[in-house]
C-alpha cells in the first residue's frame, strides 16, 4: 500500500510502534532455498561425509571452484574524504569522479580446505594484446576470452585441465607417491602421451585398482552451463569426484563465495580508490591488470581461505554452521508479523485511508508535549473538514 508523504508521517506519529526503514531487494531464490526444510542440507552432508571416507579425500584433496564478476573501473560505494567545515548553501557538495569502465572481467578461482589456492583464470571479452607483456602477475594465471567477458562450456572444460595440472601437484597423497601427473596416469592434463609428440588417447593408460587411485573431490554450483556432460567426463577420467551444491545455496554453502570474493572485491575497490587519489581519471584493463595480484594476494590469503571451509561447515565436514543460519532466517520469518500488531493487518490497513476523519479531529485536538493545547481551527478549519468529507464521499475521477 502506497501512502503520501503526510499519511506516512500521520501513520508513525498515530502508531509508536511503527518506524520507517528501507527493504533490500533479495533474489527469491535464495529465499526459497532459506525457506526450505532442513532435509536437504542434511542429506547433502551425509553424502559429503559418506564420499570423503570412502574416497579417502584429505584437507589437501578438498577443493571449491566458483567464478566472481568483476567491474574493472566502477567504484561500487562513496569514497570517505575529510573535508573542512562549511555551510552546505554556500558549497556543492563533494563529489569524486568514478572512471565508469564497466567492462567485466570474470576470476575464476580453486582453492582447498589446507588454505591453497590455484592461479586464477581471468576471462576478457578481448583477447590479451602486447601491451599485457610487461605487466607483473603471479606465474601460472591464464586469461581467456569470451564475447560476454563471462566464462562458458568450453572455457570451463580447458580450466578442468587447468585444475587437474595443479591441484595434482597440491595434493599431499600426490606428493607422498613422488609421480608427477604424466607417470601417474601415463599422460598429461590434455590426454597426451608423453614422448609422443601431439599423440592422444581417450582415456589415461594407467590404470590403477580403486584402493590405490589418488582421488581428489570438486566443489563446485549447480550452474548447468559449466556442469556439462563433457565436463564430468574428463573428471571421471582422471579421479576427479564433482560435488554440486544444491540449487541456490552459495551464499550459505560455498567458501568461495563466504570467505574469499568479498575481501576479494574489497581489495579492488581499494586499488581503484587509491588510483583515483592519485590523480588518474581512468582506470583501463591495464590499470586494472597491473594492480591485479596484490588485490588477489588481499582476498586469498590462507586464513580466508580455511574461514570459508569452517563457515560452510566443508571441512571439517559439518552441517551444523549451515543449519544454524537457516534455522535463525526461519525463526525471523515466523516473528515477522508481532501478534501485538494485528491493528495493521490488511483488512484494517486498507480502511485507514478509506475514512480517517476522526483520526484527523483527534490528532488536531490532541495535546502536544510541551504545548497547551489550541483550538481546532488552527489547525484544521471547517471549511477544510467538509472539504475532506465530500472527497470521501465523492471522489473525484479523471476525465
Amino acid at each position: 500500500m502506497a501512502l503520501t508523504d503526510d499519511e506516512d508521517d500521520a501513520l508513525v506519529a498515530n502508531h509508536p510502534e511503527i518506524t520507517q526503514t528501507y527493504l533490500k531487494a533479495v533474489e527469491r531464490s535464495r529465499k526459497a532455498f532459506e525457506a526450505q526444510g532442513l532435509e536437504d542440507v542434511e542429506l547433502f552432508y551425509s553424502q559429503l561425509q559418506a564420499t570423503i571416507l570412502k574416497f579417502r579425500i584429505g584437507a589437501s584433496e578438498m577443493w571449491n571452484e566458483d567464478e566472481a564478476g568483476m567491474r574493472i573501473g566502477c567504484l561500487r560505494e562513496g569514497v570517505q574524504v575529510l573535508v573542512t567545515r562549511t555551510s552546505r548553501h554556500k558549497a556543492p557538495r563533494p563529489e569524486v569522479l568514478d572512471p565508469a569502465n564497466r567492462e567485466s572481467c570474470t576470476v575464476i578461482a580453486s582453492i582447498n580446505a589446507m588454505g591453497d589456492s590455484l592461479p586464477p583464470w581471468l576471462v576478457f571479452a578481448h583477447y590479451p594484446t602486447t601491451n599485457w607483456a610487461g605487466i607483473d602477475i603471479g606465474t601460472g594465471v591464464r586469461f581467456a576470452q569470451s564475447p560476454t567477458g563471462f566464462s562458458n562450456a568450453e572455457i570451463h572444460l580447458e580450466w578442468a585441465r587447468h585444475f587437474n595440472r595443479w591441484s595434482w601437484a597440491s595434493s599431499a597423497q600426490a606428493k607422498q607417491s613422488g609421480k608427477p601427473l604424466e607417470q601417474w596416469f601415463g599422460c598429461d592434463e590434455h590426454l597426451r602421451l608423453p614422448n609422443r609428440g601431439m599423440s592422444r588417447v581417450e582415456k589415461p593408460p594407467v590404470d590403477r585398482p580403486d584402493e590405490e587411485k589418488i582421488y581428489r573431490l570438486l566443489v563446485v554450483g549447480g550452474f548447468t552451463g559449466h556442469t556439462t556432460l563433457a565436463f564430468a567426463e574428463y573428471c571421471i577420467k582422471f579421479d576427479i569426484i564433482i560435488a554440486i551444491l544444491p540449487p541456490h545455496s552459495t551464499h550459505l554453502m560455498q567458501p568461495l563465495d563466504v570467505g574469499v570474493f568479498q575481501p576479494l572485491k574489497a581489495a579492488h575497490q581499494k586499488a581503484l580508490r587509491k588510483s583515483l587519489a592519485e590523480g588518474n581519471l581512468t582506470f583501463s584493463r591495464i590499470d586494472f591488470l597491473a594492480a591485479f595480484q596484490q588485490v588477489y594476494e588481499a582476498g586469498f590469503t590462507r586464513h580466508n581461505i580455511m574461514s570459508g571451509f569452517e563457515e560452510t561447515g566443508l571441512w571439517p565436514v559439518s552441517p551444523q554452521p549451515v543449519l544454524a543460519k537457516l534455522l535463525q532466517e526461519q525463526l525471523r520469518q515466523r516473528k515477522r508479523i508481532n501478534p501485538a500488531y494485528t491493528s495493521l493487518l490488511p483488512a484494517k490497513r486498507n480502511a485507514l485511508p478509506i475514512n480517517r476523519t476522526k483520526r484527523v479531529q483527534a490528532n488536531a485536538n490532541r495535546k502536544k508535549r510541551g504545548k497547551t493545547v489550541r483550538p481546532s481551527g488552527e489547525f484544521v478549519t471547517s471549511s477544510s473538514m467538509e472539504a475532506t468529507s465530500k472527497c470521501e464521499r465523492n471522489p473525484i475521477t479523471g476525465n
